[in-house]
């Protein structure tokens, strides 16, 4: 299996979504705002990485971007790569809540501000590392399409989203932390189950993979343990073929 065809149930549910079929058709496209694309990626990047190299969303992230837009590409529709451009979100802090706080507050902004000046287009919001445990705390804001967490420091195990995979049964570095100073991560509404999916590569140390290699929680870009390739057939949800069905937001 090549690696663009990795997330194809991705790119058919960011199409389903949308009402189009999944065939390269131009008037199939609905009326969009100037300047937007019919399936925007929104990326939210880890501690370390930078806001100017890989669409400022982390290596990690960009390389499922890729694939998605690779996908949706082919079926002939537009796709927009954005980085959420939060600030202060260096390692340590994603163990405090309070101060993980400003990123929240940041990037909710800018998401709603983004679905508000594109009100057409298809929605995927992606993280990886602290942004993951961004989007875990803010992912229930959103009419998204579909939702992906790499490395999440908020994982928690038994949750029906997450990946089924060895490696998945911990609590992510944070979780504990929290605890100690009365916090929990936010609940993730049942409603948006189908459409999330939770990663955490065995022996990655900040999701609670079980190991203590740290170079293992960068190892997504590479389709380590065949993560990426998980979302062929839209498995990334748990809905198995169930893409060419599947529908998500007020599109």
């Amino acid at each position: 299996m090549t690696i663009l065809r990795a997330v194809r149930g991705v790119a058919l549910a960011l199409c389903a979504a949308l009402g189009l079929a999944a065939v390269p058709l131009a008037s199939a496209h609905p009326a969009l705002a100037t300047g937007c694309p019919d399936v925007l990626i929104l990326g939210l990047r880890g501690a370390g990485d930078s806001l100017t190299d890989s669409n400022g969303m982390g290596a990690d992230v960009l390389a499922l971007a890729n694939i998605v837009a690779g996908q949706v590409e082919t079926y002939g529709y537009t796709v927009g790569l954005e980085g959420v451009p939060y600030a202060g979100v260096t390692g340590p802090q994603v163990l405090v809540p309070d101060q993980l706080l400003p990123a929240e507050l940041t990037a909710q902004a800018y998401i709603l501000n983004r679905e508000q000046a594109c009100p057409r287009s298809a929605i995927a919001l992606f993280g990886q590392s602290e942004g993951a445990a961004v989007l875990h705390e803010v992912v229930d804001d959103f009419p998204s399409t579909v939702d992906v967490l790499l490395g999440d420091p908020l994982h928690q195990p038994l949750m029906p989203y997450n990946w089924s995979r060895p490696g998945n049964g911990g609590f992510g570095i944070a979780v504990f932390p929290w605890a100690v100073l009365g916090h929990s991560p936010a609940p993730i509404s049942a409603w948006l189950w189908p459409q999330l999916r939770s990663y955490c590569l065995q022996w990655d140390p900040i999701c609670g993979g079980g190991g203590a290699d740290f170079s293992v929680h960068t190892g997504y870009r590479n389709d380590r343990q065949l993560v990426l390739t998980d979302c062929d057939g839209f498995n990334c949800t748990g809905m198995g073929d169930g893409a060419a069905t599947f529908r998500a937001g007020p599109w």
